[in-house]
């Protein structure tokens, strides 16, 4: 089974819009922090997701169950996704949809990839 490699898909793919902008890069901000302008809008990731990145990926990221723009980490935390921009992100790293998953991509260049849970 070989892998694609992800691709950068614009915010409309992820929840309706009239925008078709394409991904880039900004600037991100870290874990944790609110901004109005980032909770208004949500990126249509809603449900609980699971790690499936081997190794296992540090705690906080092994589980994301996800309500707007509001995520609960696998540690009980509350984060909060970002727009910067055109693309979304988590705790400072660019989120990508490819196909059914969901990966993010760290400052350090490290990858953690997710599925939905079903059920």
């Amino acid at each position: 089974w070989g892998r694609s490699a992800p691709v950068k898909v614009p915010v409309s793919a992820l929840r309706p819009t009239n925008d078709a902008s394409e991904w880039h890069s900004g600037n991100l901000e870290g874990r944790g922090e609110e901004s109005a302008q980032n909770a208004e809008k949500s990126p249509g990731l809603d449900g609980h997701w699971v790690a499936t990145s081997r190794p296992k990926p540090r705690r906080w990221l092994r589980n994301l169950e996800i309500q707007g723009s509001q995520v609960f980490d696998g540690e009980g935390q509350i984060l909060h996704l970002r727009r910067a921009g055109d693309c979304w992100s988590l705790a400072g790293g660019v989120l990508v949809r490819s196909g059914e998953e969901l990966i993010r991509y760290g400052s350090t260049g490290s990858a953690v990839t997710w599925l939905r849970a079903s059920g």
